[in-house]
């Protein structure tokens, strides 16, 4: 049959618009740890693992470890890297410490005008708390723009300058004006621009360009004093006659810097353009601190800013408005500087904003580099991490509060106490309400202490030495080792020539310093004998070295390590010596060392402090889920009494109070029989991994799997949905498991409802995803995952409903509402049944919704789901029958 072909013309077709997807996002994770650099409790977004590094920088190094004095790292960074590499887009960073340092930095050539007027050097600060500034160098170097001066007044200050372009000069630019005496000598005036107006000038070259500017701030000084400047201006001739009339015409000059700055783990990083004045919109001194970069528009404006990028006054009006002072809101006074320091994030920040700068001496070309000041305490300390504990990760007001209590006493803390501040630790994830997941990889750690070496109480002698030629007189067959004594045999006859020197007596004649440097010094018999001295690592001498031989009796070890070394010496005189002096042991301590503590004597109480406080965390906020994990050293049998002991229930409180100040005692309280429900929203995984990852592709790490398991979680969500198990899917990255799991145990440990990583033919994976819950519905994963969604979608649907009249017609268009929400998820396989019908049902009847509820202003909402449970085990059977085989399936 032939086809009917169209009527010319255009025709119009109307095309159904995509569905929206209304489900809240399940996939953005928080992670609460350690890092180099950031912002201290503030929680900070980002994106990939560039943005993270920048951001929080390298991987921290925390204490040595093992026999071979291995550097171990914080497991955060690890475990970002962990979450996008497996499917993660999105999670919020909360780096955590104690009483963490800054460094300052001095600026080469740059001087602070203090209250009075005195000048004295000025100083940066590293953007951020921590040791990782510890290796910046900064220098700086001075910009010139020289300036049209067509008339200058030193009474008023009044300059008049020709433009070159509009926006050449800004108030608070820093003028320089140097005048060139006929004597030879030169003055130089400085003058901060307070005013900027234009002039009329009938010349038509000046038409349009003309501008007069008004200056303070005058300081002055000659080159006969190079750096040296003094406030005011010298009116003495010939300064005091007039600049117009040609008597004395100085070159006038606009100055800006640049600063320079190299290490920290970053690329050199240069930024431009700086001002001296706080009126100026690129005042150095306003450069950012992460603190103030990433906390000021949420505290200052109280509005929800989820980037790094600054706040310009358009956002501040459309936020409400309203007046503000230089000190409240830097970002929008600053706007350009503080974008210019985000990205690449400046490593500097200003720290004594307000105050007005000099370049006293500053050269046109950089400086030589410097670092920071001095500071004290070891690395550890300065990144606040010296005393591990729970202290680190819960907020000091939380750590007591009960499921039921949490949220109230939380929102009290930020909003309604004498003080309102935001929370630390893990609690400031409450504030995160996007956040789904959270994960504490740093929790796992045993602590660690300082360095030192216990010095023996007496180090063994040396025995005496071997000496032939005093036992001339025995059997030569025999085959027994010469006697070792300190004096011959005087009863037989021996060689007139043997002389018994006598032994020399070393000491320690200067302690060692910093740099490991000491001096040794001893007696000799003779003046004339050469004098042997050994050093060695075990007080055995087992593998002796001569550092010194001569006539000298002082020797100076230079640049020893950290370690314990024994010393002995001995005199040579001709062809004899004496025996070995007593041994001298030095102790080298380590500076700024500190060793992880042995696994022997491992402490779990800040692990359970942080793994309850997790649990009750979740379970108040009702809509985040805690992935837990054990420490590295953890075998089979310690996570499975990890786990016996974190669920423990505390048997009557009432009887029992907590006395958190007792010696030895945890932070946290056992939960209670009403809080049991809290084990279904955490999930313990198990061992760790060790693989490769991106910042060191050459050496293979070994990291807990919170990480990982939160970025499967993630990729779960956003591919399929979060009520899908997230289980069976292969781990990038990792190559081996630390510990092996023996299969003779993965049953019990199923039981015990801990996820274990397995090898299989397919690659590295976990197969099963309990919960922690002692509820069967809800041990699954999934199914809290589900319920946490359905109550976030709940929320956001019901927020269209507030303020609507409580009537039998808005009851059925919240029913409906609801239902089409449920039916999308249905469809998309949240739900079992074969039917809406069976998979879930919305109640909104006047059984809920009495005639009492509804004069209370109160609308109740049921929903009753039947979720989707995943197929753990499939049985394949084979069945032959006669000429034929069937094959059948059954879960």
């Amino acid at each position: 049959m032939r086809r009917a072909r169209h009527l010319p013309g255009i025709r119009f077709e109307a095309l159904a618009p995509p569905l929206a997807d209304v489900l809240p996002r399940m996939d953005v994770a928080i992670f609460v740890g350690f890092a180099a650099s950031g912002p201290l409790q503030r929680p900070v977004p980002v994106e990939d693992i560039a943005q993270f590094s920048e951001i929080f920088g390298s991987d921290i190094a925390l204490a040595t470890t093992g026999v071979r004095s291995e550097i171990g790292y914080g497991n955060m960074a690890s475990a970002v890297r962990a979450f996008f590499r497996n499917g993660g887009r999105r999670c919020w960073i909360v780096r955590v410490a104690g009483n963490a340092i800054s460094n300052r930095i001095p600026i080469p050539g740059l001087s602070q005008v203090q209250p009075d007027g005195t000048l004295s050097p000025a100083y940066a600060v590293a953007r951020s708390e921590g040791s990782w500034s510890d290796d910046l160098r900064v220098s700086a170097a001075l910009t010139s723009e020289t300036m049209d001066l067509i008339a200058a007044s030193l009474v008023d200050l009044t300059f008049d300058i020709a433009l070159a372009s509009p926006d050449q000069i800004v108030i608070g630019d820093l003028l320089r004006l140097t005048y060139r005496l006929p004597d030879g000598d030169t003055f130089v005036l400085l003058v901060t621009a307070e005013s900027v107006s234009p002039q009329k000038d009938p010349r038509p070259k000046y038409s349009g360009r003309l501008i007069r500017i008004t200056g303070r701030d005058p300081y002055w000084g000659s080159t006969s004093a190079p750096g040296q400047f003094s406030r005011g201006v010298p009116l003495s001739p010939p300064l005091s006659s007039p600049l117009s009339s040609g008597f004395l015409t100085p070159s006038a000059e606009r100055l800006t810097f640049e600063l320079r700055v190299n290490g920290g783990g970053a690329e050199a990083t240069r930024i431009d353009e700086l001002g001296f004045s706080p009126d100026h919109p690129r005042y150095w001194a306003a450069l950012p601190a992460d603190a103030q970069l990433y906390r000021e528009e949420a505290e200052v404006l109280n509005i929800k800013i989820d980037r790094a990028d600054p706040v310009d006054r358009r956002l501040f009006e459309a936020a409400g408005g309203g007046s503000f002072t230089q000190g409240q809101i830097p970002s929008m006074l600053y706007t350009g500087l503080w974008q210019s320091a985000v990205h690449p994030r400046f490593p500097l920040a200003g720290l004594s904003q307000g105050a007005l700068f000099l370049p006293t001496n500053m050269p046109f070309l950089p400086s030589d580099a410097v670092g920071p000041l001095a500071a004290a305490g070891t690395p550890l300390e300065r990144d606040g991490l010296d005393n591990f504990g729970a202290a680190l990760f819960l907020d000091p007001l939380l750590q007591q509060s009960s499921v039921t209590d949490l949220m109230n006493e939380a929102d009290f803390i930020r909003y309604q106490s004498d003080s309102p501040r935001l929370l630390s630790g893990i609690h400031a994830a409450i504030g995160i309400d996007e956040a789904t997941i959270i994960a504490v990889p740093d929790a796992v750690h045993g602590g660690w202490s300082r360095a030192f070496f216990e010095p023996l109480a007496s180090p063994p002698d040396s025995l005496p030495l071997e000496r032939p030629e005093w036992w001339h007189f025995l059997d030569c067959r025999s085959t027994d080792p010469l006697p070792r004594v300190a004096l011959p045999q005087r009863s037989h006859f021996l060689d007139c020539s043997i002389r018994v020197i006598e032994r020399p007596s070393i000491r320690l004649a200067q302690a060692p310093d910093g740099n490991g440097t000491f001096k040794l010094s001893w007696s000799a018999e003779s003046a004339t004998g050469i004098s042997r001295v050994e050093e060695a690592v075990t007080p055995d001498f087992m593998a002796p070295e001569v550092v010194y031989e001569g006539a000298a009796r002082t020797v100076s070890m230079y640049g020893r390590a950290a370690g314990i070394y024994f010393y002995r010496v001995l005199e040579v005189q001709g062809t004899q010596s004496s025996d070995y002096s007593s041994s001298l042991e030095v102790s080298i301590e380590p500076d700024g060392q500190w060793v992880t503590n042995p696994v022997e004597g491992y402490d779990d109480r800040t692990l359970l402090d942080v793994h309850r406080s997790l649990l009750r965390m979740c379970a108040a906020r009702g809509d985040l889920f805690a992935i837990l994990s054990a420490p590295q050293h953890y075998r089979e049998t310690d996570v499975l009494a990890h786990v016996t002991k974190l669920k423990s229930l505390d048997i009557n409180p009432q009887l029992l109070p907590r006395v958190a100040s007792l010696p030895g005692d945890s932070a946290t309280a056992p939960f209670t029989f009403g809080e049991a429900n809290a084990f279904s929203y955490g999930a313990l995984y198990h061992p760790w991994l060790t693989g490769r990852e991106e910042n060191q592709v050459d050496v293979l790490r070994t990291s807990p799997p919170d990480g990982v398991a939160a970025g499967v979680m993630a990729k779960r969500s956003i591919l399929r949905g979060a009520w899908i198990a997230p289980a069976n899917e292969k781990l990038h990255g990792v190559v081996a498991l630390t510990p092996p799991i023996s299969p003779d145990f993965w049953q019990a440990l199923q039981d015990a409802q801990i996820n274990i990583v397995r090898q299989e033919p397919a690659g590295f994976m976990c197969l099963n995803s309990d919960t922690l819950s002692n509820d069967e519905d809800l041990r699954p994963v999934n199914v809290r995952r589900l319920l946490m969604l359905l109550r976030r979608a709940a929320l956001k649907l019901g927020a269209n409903y507030v303020f609507e009249p409580n009537d039998r017609a808005f009851q059925r268009s919240v029913q409906r509402g609801f239902e089409a929400l449920l039916d999308g998820m249905f469809l998309r396989g949240a739900f079992a049944g074969r039917t809406s019908r069976d998979a879930f049902q919305v109640v909104v009847d006047s059984t809920l919704n009495t005639p009492r509820t509804m004069d209370q202003g109160r609308f109740i909402v049921e929903l009753r789901v039947a979720p989707s449970l995943p197929l753990s085990f499939l049985t394949v059977r084979l069945l032959q029958a006669a000429d034929r085989t069937f094959v059948t399936e059954g879960a």
